[in-house]
């Protein structure tokens, strides 16, 4: 079991609420203020317990870990993300990063995974256990996000505090914030299949089924990249310019998906009237 809360934004780029709303309740109440520091070039996040402030300029204390905020009573509480380049991510230059949240001697950690139609996922650990998972809608609306939060059924409501602030935090460090309360509508969508490693069982079983990632999803990502690897071995291998191959590519692949589809519902379908 789990509990799940509905999490939302309101306001514009120099303040703005994040807001929450539980199944239990009927009514969205503010977990954090944020606004804008613009003499100090920063934002303050404020919760019942803590004042964060998130500087525009990171503050770079070894090769690869930057602090990305700071808790302004206690400097030992921090967000920190470190950057870690692999051979091949250097020559393209492409840095993979570790967010983690230092606070009040707890260690939280999250990953990013893009999970095609189900969102971003964000899993959540404390202290190497898992806890909590995130999942952000495609869509964004007025720059403003849509969020789900999914906590394990023994978190604390200060551990859902850290969390929340956890992640606002690194949300106002790596986004851009110019376009919160603009009229506006942004769809973006993509999947990654090395990072699915990180979503665990246990965090697996905390998201609503609706949520989760599928195999067959999986699966789709796969088959639709093949034709682009088909395309760039035409056209860079073979040097064939025609797009004749890969238009009849395209539709037998899509024939063969269609019927695959419609045994994969056949199947469910089947399965659920017994």
């Amino acid at each position: 079991m789990s509990k799940q809360l509905k999490l939302k934004q309101s306001g514009n780029t120099e303040n703005f609420n994040v807001l929450k709303y539980e199944s239990n309740s009927d009514m969205w109440s503010i977990v954090l203020e944020i606004e804008r520091d613009a003499a100090n070039h920063a934002y303050k996040i404020k919760n019942k317990a803590q004042t964060f402030i998130v500087y525009d300029k990171f503050e770079q204390v070894s090769k690869t870990e930057y602090i990305l905020g700071r808790d302004v009573q206690e400097n030992i509480n921090r967000v920190v993300e470190k950057r870690i380049y692999s051979l091949w991510r250097r020559i393209l230059m492409i840095p993979l990063s570790q967010v983690y949240f230092e606070n009040n001697g707890n260690v939280y950690t999250e990953n990013l995974i893009s999970a095609g139609t189900k969102g971003t996922i964000k899993p959540v650990n404390k202290n190497d256990v898992p806890i909590a998972v995130f999942s952000q809608s495609n869509i964004k609306i007025n720059g403003q996000f849509q969020l789900e939060l999914s906590v394990a059924d023994w978190a604390t409501d200060e551990e859902v505090s850290d969390i929340l602030l956890f992640y606002i935090a690194e949300y106002i460090a790596t986004h851009n914030l110019s376009e919160v309360g603009l009229l506006s509508a942004n769809v973006s969508i993509s999947y990654q299949f090395n990072a699915l490693k990180e979503l665990t069982q246990e965090h697996r079983s905390m998201l609503p089924v609706a949520k989760r990632p599928t195999k067959f999803e999986a699966f789709s990502w796969y088959y639709a990249s093949l034709p682009l690897l088909y395309t760039f071995f035409e056209i860079m291998v073979l040097k064939h310019y025609s797009l004749k191959p890969l238009l009849i590519t395209l539709v037998c692949m899509g024939v063969i998906y269609l019927l695959i589809l419609g045994i994969v519902i056949l199947t469910k379908n089947k399965k659920g009237s017994k």
